[in-house]
């Protein structure tokens, strides 16, 4: 009869063994996320100082930031504080210079705003300060705005050239604005939501996540999981052909802009974490190719005649060499040293076209 052979005492042990394990380790899993809530919290949060949020929606970017906007963000990685001017652009120490002084327009998305780091050492103040230490005469304007991709950015510079009057614009590209890129007509896309702390969020799961992240071998497996290894992939499909066309057609527009209003126009190509790894571990993903953004677009800037800046190299080079981290592992930004390397390589790419004058960069 059931229940009454061996095999039945053993299945009840069991079921009662596993349920006390069970409810142990439910109780432990949760002492351990009280505890991280309480001292080292790991869910990442915005607290706003002023009586608004920093980002307010445009008809045609998508979002723009609002004036006066004080806001500092939290996340177990770092904490960094963001002030926006009366200009509607984060706030960055002005150095003195002349009227003849050289003025740069640094347009991008987040990584040119400067998430995760104090305005000054963001990579744009770097190249500022670099520059000016070779005897350039150089003001920087960074108008960087996160969630920004190439459309919206050059309608950002249509509004705001007049205002700045530049001598040179630089964008800040990265390998992402190609895949949220949309043809200049198309509608605005939707506003930033800034982070305000997730509450159904799990801050056991997102230290897990954050020490997975950790290790460069799993962080870049972890990378090929997603559907953004499409767009490193030999030879590239239909999609992937077609966004970055429109990204070339895009960048070609932004030159023509500068080019009939006598302004100089460059680009400098920010990497994402996934390339440097790679490439400073050497890591083979079947038929991905870190660098194929790069080549497919630096190509378009050589035969369009504006510079083409990729700080690669100098990213990868470093991190070989040191192993210091140049990204937020999870957020994803610049550390203070990416955004140092990030910087000087800039500086040493702009020096010699500042010195030969405007035209050298046309």
């Amino acid at each position: 009869m059931p229940g009454t052979g061996p095999f039945w005492p053993r299945l009840r042990r069991f079921v009662k063994d596993a349920a006390v394990s069970a409810a142990v380790a439910m109780v432990a899993l949760l002492v351990c996320e009280g505890l991280l809530r309480a001292l080292n919290p790991q869910v990442p949060r915005t607290e706003n100082l002023s009586a608004f949020s920093r980002a307010v929606p445009d008809s045609v970017l998508g979002h723009r930031y609002r004036p006066g906007a004080s806001s500092v963000y939290h996340s177990p990685e770092f904490t960094v504080r963001y002030e926006i001017g009366a200009d509607g652009r984060r706030l960055f120490p002005q150095p003195e210079a002349d009227s003849a002084a050289v003025r740069i327009l640094v347009l991008g998305d987040s990584f040119t705003f400067g998430c995760a780091t104090d305005a000054p050492y963001v990579w744009t103040e770097v190249m500022q300060q670099a520059l000016r230490a070779r005897g350039l005469d150089v003001v920087v304007v960074n108008a960087g705005v996160e969630g920004y991709d190439t459309r919206a950015e050059l309608h950002y510079l249509s509004r705001i050239l007049s205002e700045v009057r530049p001598d040179l614009v630089l964008l800040g590209f990265l390998a992402n604005d190609v895949y949220t890129n949309t043809p200049l007509d198309a509608p605005a896309p939707q506003s930033m939501r800034e982070h305000r702390g997730r509450r159904g969020g799990l801050h056991t799961l997102a230290l897990a996540r954050r020490l997975l992240m950790g290790n460069d071998r799993a962080y870049a497996r972890l990378f090929m999981l997603t559907s953004r290894r499409e767009y490193y992939a030999t030879p590239p499909d239909e999609n992937v052909q077609r966004q970055i066309q429109l990204t070339a057609q895009l960048l070609g527009e932004m030159n023509a802009y500068c080019e009939v209003r006598n302004t100089g126009f460059a680009v400098v190509s920010i990497p994402q974490q996934f390339a440097v790894l790679t490439i400073a571990h050497g890591y083979h993903f079947e038929g991905i190719d870190p660098t194929v953004i790069d080549a497919r677009l630096g190509a378009v800037a050589a035969e369009n005649g504006f510079p083409w800046i990729d700080v690669l190299p100098a990213l990868v080079a470093d991190y070989r060499a040191n192993g210091e981290d140049l990204y937020f592992r999870v957020d994803g930004h610049f550390t203070r040293r990416g955004n140092r390397l990030a910087g000087e390589a800039c500086a040493d790419a702009l020096a010699p076209m500042l010195r030969a004058g405007e035209g050298e960069l046309r």
